[in-house]
């Protein structure tokens, strides 16, 4: 028996001892080298995990035996699949959170690290809080690792939740051998890759370009050399870091850019397989179908019933087809105050970070993402989880918008059932104004907001009820631009400018919570500018609320086609 076995059997025998010790190696104390791995508790498979972050108390391997989630380790963020593990000492914050629904298991092993010091001649043990560097992982720091050799690992965790169930001494000496076989793979996995924050960086940027660049030819060999490492070991990195190989990462972003063009039927089949990246038709349509269980063109005639909406408004839309989203982004500027109740729907907060976001959206598993053409980026984020269509904004009018969303889920008979009830409100509403405003009556609609910044609208957003469904006439310089543009949004408003918006009726939209707002308004009613207008003369001044005027999307502007026949019917002026 060598001398370190000698020392690693003396120092076992001190295990209670140095467990109530808990310090540090201190002044007067040799650091031997010789670090001392002793197996401290054996948490089973588990399938729950407490809402907060967790402090550790001790050194913690984290294993996940099944499932998928994000695990959070002092700050980083990481998606983790069957096969992945967490390394940590003492002290480290984390936090483990599993896709809803799915069936999850992990399997957490704590343990304690020590070294042997000399001390006044004798060897005693310390507990130390930061491990050895062992080339995966800088000494004090977590770790997030991929074990390509899940299956051993896997055999080890089955036998120390057997060995932990037992009393006897031998169990625990076998635990403490299977505990460092365990440890000996770990090390040997995470010492052929180690991870600097130049290659993370460099992973980052080919998972951006693979986003970017999906339909170019990318082979693994290009990618690796990228990385500047081996295939081999490049793909033991992304797996680790995505939970997916590079090529199966790959056709998950072709396959789903295809499903974008099928859905809005965007081309020949030829068409879109060379826009997703396949040069060859039929070698698409065979991974189409070996991916999905539908051919391409059985897959385009299935409307997706299960839609994420990246945005607030899109949500509006999908009720208004009678349709309920499985996850919402929630803008709190452009949500229906007080109505509306979205239990059905997963609530995503829009302040969230990239990393909830995406896990978000991940849980839900949707069928398509809905977001606007504003959301720049979103659709290489997140379409290695699903489609991702984007609806049209700059220069679309409302219904238009309603027709495509319609379209693309085959809802177009609810679609023209909505429409038939909202030009019979309209109808309506025009035969309730008939007595107060005239056909040759010009209309002004002024959007105020708080310090100098004042919007005349079109016929978008807050100008539609007004020109589009009630058909009222603008003033003469917002026709003329309607005339080139019938959804034309607004003009910045200066104070010389005034007289060219003189018109017989000035509807005012004010944020009635907005101190600068009101202000502002107190502010613009004293000048000789505003006084000397024909619709404040005339009393033909009104007031409605801006937050229901800025939502544009079915449902808001319903309500609004009612608050505007409302106030034009109003006697009052309130100038």
């Amino acid at each position: 028996m060598d001398g370190n076995t000698q020392a690693k059997m003396q120092l076992m025998s001190k295990y209670e001892e140095a467990e109530q010790m808990n310090g540090v190696l201190g002044e007067g104390m040799e650091h031997t080298g010789n670090e001392l791995f002793v197996f401290h508790k054996f948490v089973a498979e588990c399938e729950l995990w407490e809402a907060e972050s967790r402090r550790l108390t001790s050194y913690v391997i984290l294993v996940i035996m099944e499932g998928q989630g994000m695990l959070e380790a002092n700050g980083g963020i990481v998606q983790v699949t069957k096969g992945h593990m967490l390394l940590a000492p003492p002290g480290s914050y984390v936090q483990l959170s599993p896709v809803p629904h799915d069936r999850f298991i992990y399997a957490e092993v704590q343990f304690e690290v020590y070294s042997p010091v000399q001390r006044e001649g004798a060897l005693e043990p310390q507990s130390i809080q930061k491990l050895p560097n062992w080339g995966m992982v800088r000494p004090g720091e977590a770790a997030i690792l991929f074990m390509e050799s899940f299956d051993l690992f896997k055999l080890q965790i089955n036998k120390m939740a057997e060995y932990s169930n037992r009393t006897s001494r031998g169990a625990r000496y076998r635990l403490q051998a299977v505990f460092h076989e365990m440890l000996e793979s770990m090390v040997e996995e995470g010492r052929q890759v180690p991870i600097t924050s130049d290659l993370r960086y460099r992973m980052d940027q080919i998972i951006h370009y693979m986003q970017l660049h999906y339909k170019d030819e990318l082979t693994l060999d290009a990618m690796a050399g990228m990385s500047r490492l081996s295939k081999v070991h490049f793909s033991r990195l992304f797996k680790r870091k995505m939970g997916t190989s590079p090529l199966e990462y790959l056709t998950t972003l072709r396959i789903n850019r295809s499903k974008e063009l099928l859905l809005q039927a965007a081309g020949s089949m030829k068409n879109i397989a060379n826009e997703a990246g396949y040069r060859d038709e039929l070698y698409f349509s065979r991974i189409f179908k070996k991916r999905t269980g539908l051919t391409p063109t059985q897959y385009a005639a299935q409307p997706p019933k299960r839609l994420a909406a990246a945005w607030s408004s899109i949500a509006y839309y999908l009720f208004a087809l009678e349709l309920d989203p499985c996850l919402v982004q929630e803008d709190p500027y452009l949500c229906h105050p007080n109505e509306l109740n979205w239990n059905r729907s997963t609530r995503l907060d829009n302040n969230s970070s990239w990393q909830e976001k995406w896990l978000a959206f991940q849980q839900v598993k949707p069928d398509v993402i809905l977001c606007y053409e504003f959301q720049v980026g979103w659709q290489e984020k997140l379409r290695s989880i699903a489609p991702v269509i984007q609806i049209p904004w700059f220069h679309s009018h409302l219904l238009k918008r309603l027709a495509f969303i319609a379209q693309l889920t085959n809802r177009q008979l609810q679609a023209e059932a909505w429409l038939r009830r909202y030009a019979e409100s309209a109808e309506e509403g025009r035969i309730q104004i008939a007595n107060t405003v005239s056909e040759k009556e010009t209309f002004t609609l002024l959007m105020l907001y708080g310090g100098d910044v004042l919007r005349v609208y079109g016929g978008q957003n807050v100008g539609h009820v007004f020109y589009h469904a009630l058909k009222l006439r603008p003033v003469a310089s917002i026709a003329a631009q309607m005339s080139q543009d019938a959804d034309f949004g607004f003009v910045e408003l200066s104070g010389e400018a005034w007289r060219e918006y003189d018109a017989d009726w000035m509807i005012v939209f004010m944020k009635q919570d907005s101190g600068a707002a009101a202000i502002r308004w107190e502010q613009l009613q004293q000048t000789k500018e505003w006084t000397s207008l024909q619709a404040v003369q005339t009393g033909r001044v009104r007031i409605l609320d801006a937050d229901l005027f800025l939502l544009y999307d079915p449902l808001a502007i319903e309500k609004q086609l009612g608050r505007a026949v409302d106030a034009l019917m109003s006697p009052l002026s309130l100038a």
